[in-house]
């Protein structure tokens, strides 16, 4: 279901940094922020013990900067907690993978100008098409209920509109017998992530066509096809 690349470690002894990067589960093949190097984000780990590292082959100046600024802005729009002994690597607070979120979160991040302060998204968002901002309520043990801000019959469907978005653009689940009530499966409140998803979740294909678009794009160069 996912997309990801076992990947071996392939560079010289001399220029190797980690010795196991994991399964590659997303990539930014030209990243125009940081002389248009390659970053990689890698999972490892267990299915309930999952942690994600950014990582770039690239030994162009800079370069070891801009992925350890990727992984900070992930942990503030994601909610992310970094590992002390390597802040590039990170996971979320249940251990869990959340993967295709993770991957959009990634997207995210690297698209964020490096000379901007990030935060989190709150749990709203306009929708233009119903006139009136959509909210997301936690509702506890990793369930939201979407609903209008204010009640309105002719709009009912966007709201199911923008849950049926999270769970597909994130993988979240929807809860039984509703149209309005989505989970993660973790059963754990993940508000960050929630707010960062639901920016998207009413105009899902197009976040679906840039995820695949990006994994159309060539792969992660080792250094001795890079140009340093």
């Amino acid at each position: 279901m996912y997309n990801v690349k076992k990947v071996g470690c392939s560079v010289p002894q001399e220029q190797q940094v980690l010795t196991d990067l994991g399964s590659r589960v997303e990539l930014v093949s030209m990243d125009p922020q940081c002389n248009d190097i390659s970053i990689g984000l890698y999972m490892r780990g267990t299915a309930n013990n999952r942690s994600f590292i950014t990582h770039t082959y690239s030994s162009r100046e800079g370069a070891a900067e801009r992925t350890q600024r990727i992984s900070k802005i992930m942990g503030i729009l994601g909610g992310m907690m970094p590992n002390p002994e390597e802040p590039r690597e990170l996971h979320f607070r249940c251990g869990y993978g959340h993967i295709m979120a993770c991957r959009r979160l990634f997207l995210d991040a690297a698209k964020t100008p490096d000379n901007s302060v990030p935060e989190p998204k709150q749990l709203e968002v306009f929708d233009k098409k119903a006139e009136q901002t959509i909210e997301a309520c936690n509702e506890g043990t990793g369930q939201y209920l979407i609903k209008l801000t204010k009640q309105d019959e002719e709009q009912t469907s966007r709201v199911a509109i923008a849950a049926l978005g999270l769970v597909k653009l994130a993988d979240l689940e929807q809860v039984a017998d509703t149209t309005d009530r989505v989970r993660f499966a973790c059963g754990t409140d993940h508000d960050e992530l929630l707010g960062l998803l639901l920016s998207k979740a009413l105009n899902v294909r197009a976040a679906a066509r840039e995820i695949e678009a990006q994994a159309a794009r060539g792969v992660l160069a080792a250094p001795s096809s890079q140009s340093l």
